[in-house]
C-alpha cells in the first residue's frame, strides 16, 4: 500500500467524496481523530461523520457526533444528523432525547419534529404530538416558510390543552389555506368557539366536500336545537 503524505489528504478526501467513494473518504479522516489540536479534530470528525452518514453506518454516526459535540459547541447540524441516524436505527427514545438539542431557530428542525409527531400519533401520545406540532408552527411562522402546514397546525389545534392557543393558530391558518383545508379550519374554529359565523363561512368555501358537508350538518343541528 502506498501511503500519501498528509498534505494531499484534503484533496484526496474531497475527490473521494465527490466520486462517492465514501469508504475511502472515511478512512482518510481516521489519522486525524486522535489529534491534540481541537480544530484539526473537529474538521476531520465532521468529515468522518458526513462520510459515515452516506455509508448508512448510523451507529458510528451516533458515536462520532457524541465525540464531536464534546469539543464543538456549535453542533446543531450534527445533532440533526444524529437524530436521523437514531431514527433510522429505530432508537426512538434516544432520538427524542437528542431532539432537545434541536430547539434552535432553524427551519431544518421541522424535518425531525414531523417524524416525532407521526410517531406520537401512531402511539396515541397526543401530548407529545401537540408539543412538537407547536414547535413546527412556531418555526414556520418565524421563517415564513410552511413545509408542514396545515398538517402541523391541525394537529396542534386538535390536541393542545390550550384552547386560546388553538384558536389563534387556526385564525392565522385561514389566511393561508383554501378548499378543504380552509373549511376544516372553520369547522374546528366553530367547535372551539361555539360561533355560528364560522360554520356560515365554512359552507361558502369553494372546492370543499367533506368538511363543507360537516359544516352544513352542524348548521342543521343548530337550527333543530333552536
Amino acid at each position: 500500500n502506498v501511503v500519501l503524505p498528509k498534505k494531499y489528504d484534503n484533496k484526496v478526501f474531497k475527490c473521494a467524496f465527490k466520486a462517492r467513494d465514501y469508504k475511502l473518504a472515511s478512512i482518510i479522516c481516521n489519522k486525524y481523530l486522535n489529534s491534540p489540536d481541537d480544530k484539526v479534530f473537529v474538521k476531520w470528525m465532521k468529515r468522518k461523520i458526513e462520510a459515515l452518514y452516506k455509508l448508512k453506518d448510523y451507529k458510528e454516526v451516533v458515536k462520532g457526533v457524541e465525540d464531536l459535540c464534546q469539543v464543538e459547541k456549535r453542533c446543531f447540524d450534527f445533532r440533526l444528523k444524529e437524530f436521523f441516524a437514531l431514527w433510522n436505527l429505530k432508537e426512538y427514545k434516544q432520538a427524542l432525547k437528542i431532539a432537545s438539542y434541536l430547539n434552535k431557530k432553524d427551519i431544518r428542525a421541522t424535518d425531525a419534529f414531523i417524524k416525532i409527531i407521526k410517531y406520537a400519533l401512531n402511539n396515541k401520545n397526543h401530548l407529545l404530538a401537540a408539543t412538537y406540532a407547536k414547535k413546527i408552527v412556531f418555526l414556520q411562522n418565524y421563517f415564513h416558510s410552511y413545509p408542514y402546514s396545515p398538517f402541523a397546525d391541525f394537529i396542534y389545534a386538535k390536541y393542545t390543552k390550550n384552547k386560546e392557543a388553538a384558536i389563534k393558530v387556526l385564525k392565522e391558518l385561514i389566511q393561508r389555506v383554501k378548499g378543504d383545508n380552509l373549511a376544516r379550519a372553520y369547522f374546528m374554529l366553530a367547535n372551539l368557539t361555539d360561533k355560528k359565523e364560522y360554520l356560515n363561512k365554512c359552507v361558502n368555501v369553494k372546492n370543499s366536500t367533506l368538511w363543507k358537508k360537516l359544516c352544513k350538518e352542524a348548521l342543521e343541528l343548530m337550527l333543530i336545537k333552536n
